[in-house]
């Protein structure tokens, strides 16, 4: 099997949907056809300067179906949307056999890493998608024995957002950003409570607690209380 990295023109309305965003990075992270022209996606959208639901509403044939909050720390923000008259590259990938692992919207472009058969298969591959989207360019190429998760099989993201407040989200991502998981650690619990702007047992309780939650989705039923509040 061969794992291939290719870029393409990434369609009218995702063209459209990445330029409103100001050319920030987009990740599909899971997709749902739900007819041959409409399709559900859940999206994560980063480098931000502004929360996006206002400019994604402005778009025609995409509906915003639901948004979480957009993070400041991170000018990050996921989207589930209902794209409309446009095909979706994960079903053309689908139809062709081809594994879809990922897809990202970057520079203007659509980024895709997929797994073919052989290199008869990323001949097909590569015809069909300059077909329906006029240019193919293949960036990386390698031989791999096993398939990776496919396209969507990571839920963690979305079912965190659900089962973590969002407080709690926001000092696991201060945390992570500032480097306090590091190794070595490059900020201590008091830089990053001073981030937060809470004291330094807050920070701690939080963290904690967070931890406790993710852990819950893991390995086990999550518990009543184990999130809590402050």
């Amino acid at each position: 099997m061969l794992r291939i990295t290719f870029e393409t023109e990434p369609g009218d309305l995702l063209g459209r949907l990445h330029d409103s965003l100001d050319g920030g990075s987009t990740i599909l992270d899971s997709v749902l056809q739900t007819d041959r022209t409409e399709w559900l996606a859940y999206l994560t959208v980063s480098d931000l300067d502004s929360p996006p639901v206002e400019r994604v509403r402005e778009l025609s044939d995409l509906e915003l179906v639901y948004s979480d909050s957009y993070s400041a720390a991170s000018d990050t923000a996921l989207l589930l949307v209902r794209v409309h008259d446009e095909p979706c590259i994960a079903r053309l990938l689908a139809e062709h056999r081809a594994i879809p692992h990922a897809i990202r919207l970057h520079d203007h472009h659509l980024s895709g890493t997929v797994t073919v058969d052989d290199w008869d298969h990323l001949q097909t591959i590569a015809d069909e998608i300059e077909t329906a989207r006029d240019t193919f360019e293949l960036v990386s190429v390698r031989q791999v024995d096993s398939v990776e998760p496919i396209l969507g099989s990571d839920r963690l993201k979305q079912t965190a957002k659900g089962a973590v407040p969002t407080e709690h989200l926001r000092t696991l991502e201060v945390a992570y950003r500032t480097g306090y998981f590091d190794v070595p650690q490059t900020a201590s619990a008091e830089e990053v409570a001073d981030e937060l702007g809470v004291s330094q047992s807050t920070f701690s309780k939080r963290l904690r607690r967070s931890a406790a939650a993710l852990l819950a989705l893991l390995f086990g039923e999550q518990h009543p209380g184990v999130a809590g509040t402050d």
